[in-house]
């Protein structure tokens, strides 16, 4: 069974595709550079924290989908807001 879900998480494309909602939203940097990324809420109205992910030097936001896939399986997306920006 594990091995089914990673194959269905390296074709996703979005974190819709694996159950999250999503908006896209944008970060103004301190350089004033204007980041685009996906915000996905918890379903915890209480929720206050958002954690913000980083990928590494020529990737894009797709490269954090598994760690969306780990929050899930966890138990701990629902417990934060998260952006998944692009930062190249």
């Amino acid at each position: 069974p594990e091995q089914v879900e990673l194959l269905q998480l390296n074709q996703a494309t979005s974190p819709v595709q694996m159950g999250f909602l999503l908006t896209e939203e944008f970060l103004l940097t301190s350089r004033g550079r204007k980041l685009g990324g996906w915000f996905v809420p918890t379903t915890d109205s209480t929720t206050q924290t958002a954690v913000i992910f980083a990928h590494d030097i020529g990737q894009n936001r797709l490269a954090l989908l598994s760690l969306l896939a780990v929050l899930k399986e966890t138990g701990l997306a629902g417990s934060f807001h998260f952006f998944l920006p692009d930062l190249g």
